[in-house]
């Protein structure tokens, strides 16, 4: 790569430092995407237990998968077409 082309912090960086630098930068990478999958797994047992919840609470609200799965029923009911719940 041409040290035009580096980030400006690297420029000025000697070739083993670069070396080092980016393999710093590949580390805190990877830690921050670690802790993006441990919050992405929280928030989906989160979300799953207040699904379960609002549907343990009331089965028929009116949440926005089931007004979708309604829609498209009554929309393939009228075109004659039907399906097993």
């Amino acid at each position: 790569m041409e040290q035009d082309e580096l980030p400006q912090e690297m420029r000025s960086l000697k070739p083993e430092e670069r070396e080092a630098y980016v393999a710093k930068k590949a580390a805190e990478r990877e830690t921050i995407q670690a802790r993006i999958r441990q919050l992405s797994e929280e928030r989906r047992h989160f979300v799953d237990k207040k699904e379960r919840e609002m549907r343990e609470a009331d089965p028929n609200a009116n949440t926005l998968d089931v007004i979708m799965l309604r829609t498209i029923r009554e929309q393939l009911t009228a075109r004659g077409l039907h399906f097993e719940k």
